[in-house]
């Protein structure tokens, strides 16, 4: 027996009740299932719930949009940014090996004096903490050592410092933009109670609409274009998947991505991940009926994702790439 399923999340909300806003205009008024009073509260005006839900929707799509290239370029300053502290460390413990700086010189950048290994540079947080004490440790040092300090070179501190500024310019950057991104989603999530009630509604009103259609499959298609959703019985074949959404990224820790995703008559998901300075997206889900996505362990970098949705009928559109900067 077919059931109706339920929007739960902000593209299904939207595909809904903008099905219902679109029938509603284009269905004279006698044939209309839905009431004047609802058509108000969904798109009657500039505090109407669609109104609300495509600005909120939209201004968080702006705000990727002006997070993505900050994002990739970060990546791009902290690889630089990376090789030079790496390599400041790296001369440091072959002149502690030669003799040339005292053995005890790595206490003054934050290591342990017995060090076998360079500074963790995994994480941006890491990295930074490393810059600073490049910078600090050899000020330090200096003084310390007075009149039988030498210099480090090849990279020297102050070549670090000028080669990392872009990492820490754009560290500051991109967090700017990630926590004006986090207002944008909360104020997305902050709408999705009255969205999912106002659903409800339609569901309920359109389907007591159509109760006297003795035809099921009918009844049903009647439904479907005032936006309810419906599972589809043994026979039946459901449309091809409309074009699958990507919503609600996030990084809740070091090295995780967590997003919720979408599609239109779609049964079940295959989700795609790009890696940072990888070529080609790999499949890393196949065939998965969640609506949700949460990955952990990533590296560093601007990861990529897409999703398809899948059904019966065939494969829906890809959605569109949404790019994360993991730190």
């Amino acid at each position: 027996m077919p059931s109706r399923i339920l929007p739960d999340s902000v593209p299904s909300i939207l595909r809904c009740l903008t099905t219902a806003q679109d029938k509603y205009a284009g269905t004279a008024a006698p044939d209309r299932a839905l009431s004047v009073a609802q058509m108000a509260l969904i798109s009657g005006g500039p505090t109407s719930y669609l109104v609300r839900l495509n600005a909120a929707d939209q201004a968080l799509r702006l705000a990727l949009a002006a997070q993505a290239p900050l994002t990739a370029d970060l990546a791009v300053q902290a690889a630089r940014a990376r090789m030079f502290v790496s390599h400041f460390h790296q001369v440091l413990d072959l002149g502690i090996a030669r003799g040339k700086f005292a053995a005890g010189a790595r206490s003054f950048y934050g290591r342990d004096v017995h060090a076998t290994s360079i500074p963790n540079l995994d994480t941006y947080q890491s990295l930074a903490e490393a810059v600073l004490n490049v910078g600090t440790g050899e000020s330090a040092r200096a003084t310390a050592e007075g009149g039988s300090h030498v210099p480090m070179a090849l990279p020297s501190a102050s070549e670090v410092e000028d080669a990392v500024q872009p990492f820490m310019d754009g560290r500051t950057s991109s967090a700017t933009a990630q926590s004006h991104t986090n207002a944008k989603q909360e104020a997305v999530q902050a709408l999705l109670p009255e969205g999912l009630a106002l659903t409800v509604d339609v569901y309920d009103t359109v389907e007591f609409f159509y109760r006297k259609d003795t035809d099921a499959a009918s009844r049903r298609a009647k439904c479907r274009e005032w936006g309810v959703v419906y599972t589809y019985g043994a026979g039946e074949v459901p449309p091809v998947p409309e074009q699958a959404d990507i919503t609600d990224i996030t990084t809740p820790g070091p090295g995780q991505v967590h997003f919720h995703y979408d599609a239109l008559n779609a049964a079940v998901f295959d989700v795609f991940h790009k890696p940072p300075l990888a070529a080609v997206f790999l499949k890393v889900a196949e065939d998965v009926e969640a609506k949700v996505y949460q990955v952990s362990g990533l590296v560093v970098g601007a990861h990529e994702f897409k999703v398809l949705g899948r059904n019966d009928a065939g494969d829906g559109p890809e959605s569109a790439v949404a790019v994360v900067q993991v730190n």
